[in-house]
């Protein structure tokens, strides 16, 4: 796209689509393969194809050794505004929808929708396909193991009262 920054030591690989006013810091790699395999009929894995792409809307920050996978059949898309800071990992088949943040230190998890406006805390964990409703706020240091209504907060003192429910269950 038009006005980009693109600072020292990028990689950017194959069928990555990058809009306009896009500001890249050192040490980005944006469309590698996703970490993808299948358990062949002999029991060793298999890779899985990533044939798919990255999509970087307009005017989106990506902070220093961030690394975006591609989608493995369809693609990995970063909307518009979005913010996202340093050593953050975004999986393959990711969506995350536009005026979000992602902070410091997070991993979204493949094929997981983020809703627009939705503020991923640093060092937290989001697994494998999930939504994250818009507007939500993902605290620092949790791992968010289920799907989020828009608007819903999820911290650590939320993840520790459903691992408690859990638990409780099990005993009873």
């Amino acid at each position: 796209g038009k006005y980009c920054t693109i600072h020292h030591n990028v990689t950017i690989l194959q069928d990555v689509d990058i809009g306009n006013n896009v500001l890249i810091f050192p040490g980005v790699v944006i469309g590698t393969d996703g970490f993808g395999y299948e358990k062949g009929e002999d029991g060793s894995y298999v890779k899985f194809p990533h044939i798919g792409k990255v999509v970087i809307e307009d005017n989106v920050e990506i902070g220093a050794n961030t690394v975006i996978d591609r989608g493995s059949l369809c693609e990995t898309r970063i909307c518009k505004s979005v913010k996202i800071d340093n050593l953050v990992h975004i999986a393959h088949n990711v969506a995350i929808g536009e005026n979000s943040l992602v902070i410091a230190n997070a991993m979204i998890g493949g094929g997981t929708k983020v809703g627009p406006g939705s503020w991923i805390g640093p060092s937290a964990n989001l697994l494998d396909r999930i939504n994250v409703g818009a507007n939500s706020f993902v605290g620092m240091g949790v791992s968010v193991i289920k799907s989020l209504s828009e608007g819903e907060k999820y911290t650590l003192w939320h993840f520790f009262k459903l691992f408690v429910e859990k638990c409780l269950k099990s005993i009873r």
